[in-house]
């Protein structure tokens, strides 16, 4: 009898945990093998890329699975894709741990019983990190006029400007919930300013890193791109894996689970962020790299690339580039940054490459 009621307290337990901490390496069920984190670095838990919206348009087209490295830079996208799954896929220790503590938040706040637009500005004021209850959030809400989401936005900075940051005891932002999601919301809040924290840079936005984002390219931006994210979430359509785009196993580990469970032919977008800045300069990592990609070579692969030296610029500039070309790439971006400003257009013409805008690139595919 004793032991049966140790087992029934260490479910309870383990119950308890689990949810709060939800599964992510898996693929509807199919565990995707981790590689060892190579890196631990706090300052790339929070978006440098302010101007992401400008590929609003070229996402709106795409459909199928997003693989993405980075935290927010994947959610943004998801907003304004239509992707049927999720991989965030990175091999920095802090990004891994800031993911999943983010889903969890995310998820948490809206199993809340607030309005969404409630939801999204709790989460917009947590993500600066300062103190605040769900009536500073309602008094904003009141007293914005005209009742866009960029002037609320705005008046709640105003508002967080005067208040210090949350104390190290878990926040309690809510008393109406109960206990128990109280309970949890509150460990997932702790979780989530917790990564990261010792660093110099100890929350994720400052002030001034909220103000100046585009509004309209965060997926807490309007109810519709909060309620993908959730809907995602609600359908465990969105993992969170320890993996290098030049590793050994969890791409092809990503690649055996998507078989498997259904999805081999579904078209596939890589947004490997500036990676390639990286691997170009080293042939061994970027045949490793390609070898990777090949691995996905019986359904459409398209990679999202973002660049400064490309370009040679001050801005980022986002290419769209088939699988397919991406083993000649190092020839190609060689070309276009040693080319003068009166040959790019030619040399673009000649690479089917179509700028949508003047930091958006759409590279042809000469066998479509």
């Amino acid at each position: 009898m004793k032991y049966i009621k140790y087992l029934i307290f260490y479910s309870y337990i383990l119950g308890f945990f689990t949810s709060i901490h939800a599964e992510y390496n898996h693929i509807s069920g199919c565990v995707v093998p981790e590689e060892e984190p190579s890196s631990a670095l706090e300052f790339f838990l929070y978006p440098n890329e302010l101007e992401a919206y400008l590929l609003r348009d070229y996402l709106k087209e795409q459909e199928g699975i997003l693989i993405s490295v980075g935290t927010f830079r994947t959610l943004f996208n998801a907003t304004m894709g239509n992707f049927t799954r999720i991989i965030m896929l990175d091999n920095d220790e802090l990004i891994n741990k800031f993911n999943k503590a983010n889903l969890d938040l995310i998820s948490l706040i809206g199993q809340s019983p607030w309005s969404t637009l409630q939801q999204r500005l709790v989460y917009a004021a947590l993500l600066a990190q300062r103190q605040f209850s769900i009536q500073d959030i309602d008094l904003v809400i009141a007293s914005t006029h005209p009742p866009s989401f960029a002037n609320q936005i705005q008046n709640l900075l105003s508002l967080l400007k005067k208040r210090s940051v949350f104390p190290k005891e878990q926040p309690i932002i809510d008393p109406s919930l109960g206990a128990d999601l109280n309970g949890r919301l509150s460990e997932a809040i702790g979780r989530f300013m917790g990564v990261g924290a010792d660093s110099q840079k100890n929350r994720v936005y400052d002030l001034e890193d909220l103000s100046e984002i585009n509004a309209s390219m965060t997926f807490w931006h309007s109810d519709e791109a909060w309620q993908k994210i959730q809907t995602l979430l609600a359908d465990n359509r969105i993992s969170v894996v320890m993996g290098d785009l030049k590793g050994q196993k969890t791409l092809k580990g990503i690649r055996n689970c998507l078989n498997q469970v259904g999805f081999e032919n579904t078209p596939l977008l890589f947004d490997v962020s500036n990676a390639l800045d990286y691997f170009i300069d080293n042939k061994s990592d970027y045949q490793k790299f390609i070898d990777n990609i090949s691995l996905f070579n019986n359904r459409r692969v398209t990679i999202l690339l973002t660049s400064k030296r490309l370009m040679k610029t001050s801005s980022w500039v986002y290419f769209s580039v088939p699988g397919i070309l991406i083993s000649d790439w190092p020839t190609t971006s060689g070309r276009i940054a040693k080319s003068n400003s009166n040959s790019v257009i030619e040399l673009f013409r000649i690479l089917q490459i179509v700028p949508s805008n003047k930091r958006v690139f759409i590279v042809g595919n000469p066998t479509q």
